[in-house]
């Protein structure tokens, strides 16, 4: 299983505006967020109605920096599934070139019992 999304890098995605870094290039932190937003899309329409999947582990590499403008692409795919954790491999590219790639794992959560530990 494959999901690709991708996203224009804007000047609130820069390293500047998250307060990771200085300059106005593509934040680690916004790559993380577009990593797991394919993850997360990928394996969306095979879930249970009241299910979803949370973020429990990320691997990273940044490899090269992105300027404001340019389309970053993520490609995740399922590598396994291990009862509710989902293990994933995720690679990011600017036009052909790699940016970014990521082993990431996910659990399968029923949200509204996920939810209702906060609710105190």
């Amino acid at each position: 299983m494959v999901y690709e999304h991708t996203k224009i890098v804007t000047e609130e995605d820069t390293a500047e505006a998250h307060g990771s870094g200085d300059l106005p290039v593509y934040a680690t932190p916004a790559l993380v967020a577009l990593m797991e937003y394919a993850s997360k899309e990928l394996v969306k329409p095979g879930l249970s109605e009241g299910e979803t999947t949370v973020g429990v582990k990320m691997d990273i590499s940044h490899l090269k920096a992105t300027v404001v403008g340019g389309a970053v692409r993520a490609r995740a795919e399922l590598l396994e599934m291990e009862g509710r954790r989902l293990h994933f491999r995720i690679e990011a590219y600017e036009g052909e070139m790699l940016i970014g790639e990521a082993i990431h794992d996910r659990v399968m959560v029923d949200a509204q019992r996920f939810m209702s530990k906060f609710s105190k």
